[in-house]
């Protein structure tokens, strides 16, 4: 699934509406960061592997955003299902860590898909 950087005025459509039909995965993260860019290629393989969107917002360039969301640490993780937040977390983490997490919510890993 994509990896998607939306912004205030995509957000509603991009990330909110596609929530209702499948989980979406928001990364609040800032360039600056040096845990968001440990966690960021992790979270991103895992979308590709397990076919959930990722939307990657970065904070520093969105704190409208990030306020909505009560954002006060980057990275913040948060799963959002039917335009609610299913889950969250703040911090890096393992990829191990990351798959226990996403499994508990109910991201199960995608079966491999192969397109003609």
């Amino acid at each position: 699934m994509p990896v998607i950087n939306p912004t205030k005025h995509t957000f509603d459509h991009f990330v909110t509406e596609k929530s209702n039909d499948e989980p979406v995965v928001i990364a609040f993260t800032a360039s600056w960061c040096g845990p968001c860019k440990l966690l960021k290629p992790k979270l991103a393989k895992l979308a590709n592997d397990w076919g959930f969107t990722l939307a990657m917002v970065d904070a520093g360039d969105e704190p409208e955003l990030a306020a909505l969301f009560g954002v006060r640490a980057v990275p913040t993780v948060i799963t959002l299902e039917a335009g609610l937040s299913k889950g969250r977390f703040s911090g890096d983490r393992t990829e191990a860590a990351l798959i226990e997490y996403f499994g508990e919510l109910g991201l199960n890993q995608s079966p491999v898909r192969l397109e003609f």
